[in-house]
């Protein structure tokens, strides 16, 4: 994340308001094969024909290409699975 910005009066992407200083927190080691098909499982998300694709509402007449995940987001804390 770079900031956030405003919309312009198009709906689109307008001004930055606040810039963000990004830290990393975690890398693995995934080829980019594999990070494609995870960028359009989110893609499918709000995009997909699917009778499941549970974000399309929110991809409607947006201004911006939007992806989303589905189910409950997982952390590991200290060496444990923790459900967010």
């Amino acid at each position: 994340v770079e900031g956030v910005y405003g919309n312009n009066e198009q709906g689109g992407l307008g001004n930055l308001v606040q810039e963000t200083a990004t830290k990393e927190l975690n890398k693995i080691n995934i080829s980019e094969a594999d990070m494609a098909l995870l960028h359009q499982g989110f893609y499918q998300v709000s995009h997909g024909t699917s009778a499941l694709t549970t974000g399309r509402a929110f991809s409607n007449g947006a201004a911006v290409s939007i992806s989303g995940k589905t189910g409950t987001a997982e952390s590991y804390v200290n060496g444990g699975q923790k459900a967010n």
